[in-house]
């Protein structure tokens, strides 16, 4: 995904330190650079983070596989955006870890070698939410996203005899879950 392609904008200050370069995504470009950040780092280790306005910063969520990003609108209008991170559960694989109300900027950071290495968002009311993006996006992170699925598959189900049923499920499960984040 290049930030150019996406008609972005240089943040105040453009800080181009530690092999990071921060971008501000035009806002009407946000709908598709989502999609495009989706696509590109789904199920990537992510942690979140939120300060509040005059309050601390707070670790949300952990190390947990990031689904996707997705807007919100009111009419028109974009109302707030929600990060989406991955849950094992089979009723419903992802969740929305943290949502943001009146976006007001986003701003991305990519390593030189043109790896994403976190998102910021950053709301009217001076809320603050850090995605930061860990390791490559990975068939090992996506596998055991489906293992941890299908066990628990099982772990309702409360029998054996049908791994295979429910690793196939899962995959099916996570695969409609998180496509609609790409499209």
């Amino acid at each position: 995904m290049s930030p150019t392609a996406l008609e972005t904008t240089k943040a105040p200050g453009d800080v181009k330190e530690d092999s990071v370069v921060t971008t501000e995504i035009k806002r009407a470009n946000w709908s598709k650079f989502c999609r495009q950040f989706n696509e590109t780092n789904q199920f990537r280790t992510s942690s979140l983070s939120v300060k509040y306005k005059r309050k601390a910063e707070v670790q949300i969520a952990g190390e947990r596989p990031f689904v996707g990003l997705a807007i919100t609108r009111k009419g028109r209008a974009f109302a707030g955006i929600e990060l989406h991170t991955a849950k094992a559960d089979p009723t419903a694989v992802h969740e929305t870890a943290v949502a943001i109300q009146r976006p007001e900027k986003i701003l991305l950071e990519r390593t030189n070698d043109g790896q994403d290495a976190s998102l910021t968002l950053e709301s009217k009311d001076g809320t603050v939410v850090r995605v930061e993006l860990n390791g490559d996006r990975s068939q090992q992170t996506y596998e055991s996203f489906v293992r941890e699925v299908a066990y628990a598959m099982y772990q309702n189900r409360g029998q054996h005899g049908r791994d295979r049923e429910d690793w196939f499920e899962a995959e099916r499960k996570i695969n409609e879950a998180s496509t609609a984040f790409v499209q």
